[in-house]
């Protein structure tokens, strides 16, 4: 089976590939940028971080919203794209505590909204060229996603040991820039202008009973996923003397096993319901967040990012599927949902920086993040066995 069937498919791909690019070389990095090099306090950091949650909160809802209703989806993703390689401009050319703050808080929450953007294109093109493995294509490209956080953290890591962690930044603006090159040449491919389908009586904003708590349990899960993001690069540093190149070689070989998983998640959906697959990794996370700090070390570290892949690898990909399906008919405003879920994520990782997080140690907020994707896991578990 050809996993890049057509032209408009592999544009998909790479574009997912540079949105990945830029996350992978600014996510294990912008703590380090915030707290360590721009010397904001971990409390200015959490603030910044909630801030700009507040606000993302509202505009990726609205985009997905107005997605719904677009007669081309194709802007939406050009304009997100930008706004973020314009943010993250601001922190490579203005190295401040200030500039930090405003593309954080202000900017880039806009920007961010590109990953959906793109998932809900892709969603709609294929539900509309290729309804039948709509689902599993969604499992295909979000590893093409993951695909860069095996290639660019170690090289990010070395670009901050060269230079400083703020170079990080410039990798996150030109990979925006090819996207917006790549991304641009739909306009070129007839049939790729996919506007929302349009029906004689308009879909109700409803989301079904037993979907609610699977919803609150995807939530937590996704709390926990930005807990450990937002905490291991410091844990490393501070709690077990890494390095920046330590950094980088965690998140890109943990990237490197979801990569294959990802795929290997998408083939289980077709037997197994999400439900079940989303609990059991959600466990399976829980167990990996609670084993961090007895590691001991970098190395206790990096012989965990087993289970790290093998949890993550689903809980990113199975969760794409899992929240487009939660409104019937409106695949803008379902994966806007998901950004919301995120926004959710941020500010309560905000607030557990925030208590727990001291300059000496960060292993105490891990139990935390634990705790949550155990009860997420219960959550979407108990609903998936009623439906």
């Amino acid at each position: 089976m050809r996993l890049i069937p057509s032209p408009v498919t592999a544009i998909l791909a790479s574009c997912l590939f540079l949105t990945g690019l830029a996350a992978a070389a600014i996510t294990p990095y912008r703590a380090i940028v915030g707290v360590e090099t721009l010397g904001l306090s971990n409390f200015q950091f959490a603030l910044i971080v909630g801030r700009g949650g507040v606000g993302t909160a509202i505009a990726w809802f609205a985009l997905g919203t107005i997605s719904d209703r677009a007669a081309d989806r194709r802007r939406l993703v050009l304009l997100c794209a930008a706004v973020g390689c314009l943010g993250y401009a601001m922190v490579w050319f203005v190295p401040s505590a200030v500039c930090f703050a405003l593309a954080f808080g202000i900017v880039i929450p806009f920007g961010s909204a590109i990953t959906s953007q793109n998932f809900s294109y892709a969603r709609s093109y294929y539900n509309a060229t290729d309804p039948g493995r709509a689902a599993f294509m969604m499992s295909v490209l979000r590893s093409l996603f993951s695909l860069a956080w095996v290639i660019v953290p170690p090289l990010a890591g070395w670009v901050a040991m060269r230079g400083t962690p703020i170079d990080t930044f410039l990798i996150a603006v030109l990979a925006l820039l090819g996207f917006l090159a790549m991304f641009a040449v739909l306009y070129l491919i007839p049939g790729t202008g996919i506007a929302p389908q349009r029906s004689a009586a308009p879909q109700p904003f409803r989301i079904a009973p037993e979907r609610r708590w699977g919803l609150a349990g995807v939530t937590l899960i996704r709390c926990a996923i930005f807990i450990h993001l937002t905490t291991l690069p410091l844990t490393l540093r501070a709690d077990f003397g890494g390095s920046l190149a330590d950094v980088g070689l965690n998140a890109g070989v943990a990237a490197a096993l979801e990569v294959p998983l990802m795929v290997m998640w998408g083939y289980a959906a077709r037997r197994w319901s999400n439900e079940t697959l989303i609990s059991l990794n959600g466990a399976i996370f829980a167990l990996y967040l609670g084993a961090i700090p007895f590691a001991g070390s970098v190395q206790g570290v990096l012989l965990l990012q087993g289970l790290n892949a093998l949890a993550t690898a689903a809980l990113l990909s199975l969760t794409i599927a899992y929240m487009q399906d939660l409104i019937a008919g409106r695949v803008g405003t379902s994966t806007a949902l998901l950004d919301t879920v995120t926004v959710v994520a941020t500010l309560t990782t905000s607030a557990v920086f925030a208590l727990l997080a001291t300059k000496e140690s960060y292993l105490a907020i891990f139990p935390v993040g634990a705790g949550m994707s155990l009860l997420g896991a219960g959550l979407i578990w108990g609903k998936g066995r009623q439906r």
